[in-house]
């Protein structure tokens, strides 16, 4: 007796859904997050205007903001399909 669609469809979504992730967002969202560094670090000696009038490293911005937002979103699945579809 074969499977009924209604199992087979999702779990297939399912499957392709994290190897998506595997093997194309995480990579580029990790690299993402190492040119945002890398930004970072040439931004070291400019000093941009803070919301209170206060001089703030361009560096210092980009690695509390868009550096650690992206660090944060890479980091906690380290790949969904070991914490999902473990054999």
């Amino acid at each position: 007796m074969g499977h009924s669609r209604n199992d087979s469809f999702p779990t297939a979504m399912h499957v392709a859904a994290v190897t998506q992730l595997d093997d194309h967002l995480l990579p580029q969202a990790r690299e993402l997050a190492t040119a945002i560094e890398a930004k970072a670090d040439r931004w070291e000696k400019v000093v941009k205007i803070g919301r209170t009038h206060t001089s703030v490293k361009c560096s210092e911005a980009t690695r509390s903001g868009w550096a650690a937002a992206s660090a944060s979103a890479t980091s906690h699945p380290t790949s969904p399909a070991e914490t999902t579809y473990r054999s």
